[in-house]
């Protein structure tokens, strides 16, 4: 395909957008869209503006309103972005990988709504911890592969605000996995006929993400050492008394297995 062809079909791929915006905020969406693929330099509201040629079309503070006045829904948008993924990217049934994980946007001011001292995981070491100014987003991806190799498309986001944060705007407070399984909730929920199978670190391995999950996902993540692990549990036989069992039989945690077993972790084909 070439560029030409690229450049004109990528506004009618935006229409597929439409219904998340009214009117007036659509046009600024396609302006904000085009003009950030064809910047080359910073990519900032002006320079995105400037580069869709858009400049006079309207006062340039429309455009920055857009992001916090302007008639539209960061769930639908990307609730519309996962459908174009999965419909022209991946094979029909296959399962669909989901990545989850926190990134820090760092940033400058005191004006910046929604902003705190949040750790920074890249600079700090086990002996010191460093803090930065800005956003902590938790991101959902959708892996796809392309050009020979395998990308992670972020569709659903998350703000996450710390403690002091939320009591001085009033709000509740949510931990990072939390607002995880709210995204894992609301795409699993939008396509209750495909499966998932959402990857994470050790930080997302835990009971907010894997207790009371949709059948349609499965979660596959790093295990603690001294993990508990139980059996399934096992079929009943005729009457039973009292409560029924929730847990098998206690097994061997990682660590005890990989002591027992000489030559270390064997490979397992498991049916997800």
């Amino acid at each position: 395909m070439s560029d030409v062809n690229i450049v004109s079909t990528f506004p009618v791929l935006l229409e597929s957008f439409s219904p998340c915006f009214n009117a007036p905020s659509f046009v600024s969406f396609v302006t904000l869209m085009s003009g950030w693929v064809l910047n080359l330099g910073r990519h900032t509201v002006t320079g995105a503006v400037r580069a869709a040629g858009a400049v006079g079309l309207k006062h340039i503070s429309a455009y920055h309103r857009f992001f916090s006045k302007a008639w539209w829904r960061m769930d639908q948008v990307g609730l519309v972005l996962a459908r174009l993924i999965i419909s022209q990217l991946l094979e029909h049934k296959a399962p669909i990988v989901l990545i989850v994980d926190d990134t820090l946007g760092r940033h400058t001011g005191k004006k910046i709504a929604g902003a705190s001292m949040h750790r920074d995981p890249l600079l700090s070491t086990a002996k010191r911890a460093r803090f930065h100014w800005g956003h902590v987003w938790v991101v959902l991806s959708i892996e796809v592969e392309c050009f020979k190799r395998r990308w992670a498309l972020p569709v659903l986001f998350r703000l996450h605000r710390t403690k002091k944060r939320c009591q001085a705007e009033g709000r509740a407070y949510r931990k990072t996995t939390e607002q995880a399984r709210a995204l894992m909730l609301l795409i699993c929920e939008t396509f209750p006929n495909r499966t998932f199978r959402l990857v994470g670190d050790a930080a997302y391995t835990n009971s907010s993400l894997i207790k009371n999950r949709p059948e349609n996902v499965t979660i596959f993540g790093r295990a603690r050492l001294d993990a508990a692990l139980y059996a399934p549990v096992p079929k009943l036989r005729g009457a039973q008394r009292g409560r029924p069992r929730v847990r098998g039989k206690r097994l061997a945690c990682p660590e005890q297995q990989v002591a027992s077993n000489p030559q270390g972790f064997e490979q397992l084909v498991i049916d997800a």
